[in-house]
């Protein structure tokens, strides 16, 4: 699966050493953001794009979106309240 994403232009080489041959394309900044192609076996691999943490935007396709989002609500419904 591809999944298309937006990060800074001075990100791309910590997004090159991080996802490595995952890159399939790269285009070059527009106001100061990338648009990234990268490819993954399967829907739970975007995990990785995780530890870009706001510096990204997964932008298509819609799942790998909406699988973030599930992500980040977990996350964040996690470390709302002290750890006990």
């Amino acid at each position: 699966m591809s999944v298309t994403v937006r990060l800074p232009g001075n990100g791309l080489d910590l997004a090159r050493r991080i996802l490595g041959n995952r890159i399939h394309d790269v285009s070059e900044a527009e106001n100061g953001w990338c648009t990234v192609v990268v490819r993954y076996s399967d829907i739970e691999s975007v995990r990785q794009l995780l530890q870009f943490g706001d510096h990204i935007e997964i932008l298509t396709p819609e799942t790998a979106r909406e699988r973030i989002r599930q992500l980040a609500r977990d996350l964040a419904e996690r470390h709302s309240t002290p750890a006990s």
